[in-house]
């Protein structure tokens, strides 16, 4: 799967810029869920059509949206965790859905938010082998163990643990294969050179 790891910093810088450009206009849409709870205060959820700032910080963040389906509509959904202290979440539901309950908002979010923790922590191991091969400029293999959001998310077919995850690099770009190892090389994947890797790699990447 590859991705462009070219510059860790260089990306960091780009994505803040890019979010920074919106900054007002997304303070003026929180300023309205504040509003909203101040003036509702048995209130801990909040569902409104998504405002246009969202989507475009969304595509930021993640790429475009997918397309509506019909019936369907983009919210937002905010919970309020404590006062002057909210989250937010995008969410594709019917158009009908700005009637539903607390509770239902509740279950809605809390799907939502273990996405968002998914790709979060997805996000954080990139920025992480990032940066590991920018501080080993020589190396073109890491090997590590496979994360649980990498086994849920990158191969297609559900991988049970105990799985370690092989990444080349290729120019500017990184490509992860899904490999087990034996037991003993498991144990000191942080400590193998890139021959090691590969004469330890079974044939097939498993």
């Amino acid at each position: 799967m590859p991705r462009d790891f070219s510059s860790a910093d260089a990306w960091r810088q780009s994505l803040k810029k890019k979010l920074a450009r919106g900054s007002e206009r997304l303070e003026l849409v929180s300023a309205g869920d504040r509003r909203f709870f101040d003036q509702h205060e048995a209130r801990n959820h909040r569902l409104r059509p998504a405002a246009p700032i969202e989507f475009e910080q969304a595509e930021i963040l993640e790429g475009s949206p997918s397309a509506e389906r019909p019936g369907m509509r983009w919210f937002t959904l905010v919970k309020q965790f404590a006062p002057g202290m909210r989250g937010r979440a995008l969410v594709s539901l019917p158009e009908a859905a700005e009637d539903i309950s607390e509770q239902e908002c509740d279950g809605i979010f809390a799907q939502a938010f273990a996405e968002i923790r998914e790709d979060a922590a997805l996000e954080a191991q990139r920025c992480s082998d990032a940066e590991w091969f920018e501080n080993n400029p020589h190396r073109a293999l890491r090997a590590r163990p496979m994360t649980a959001a990498e086994r849920a998310v990158f191969w297609p077919c559900p991988i049970e643990s105990g799985y370690s995850v092989v990444i080349a690099k290729i120019g500017k770009l990184y490509s992860k294969h899904a490999v087990r190892f034996a037991p003993a090389v498991t144990a000191r994947l942080d400590a193998m050179s890139d021959r090691e890797i590969l004469a330890a790699t079974p044939k097939g990447g498993s």
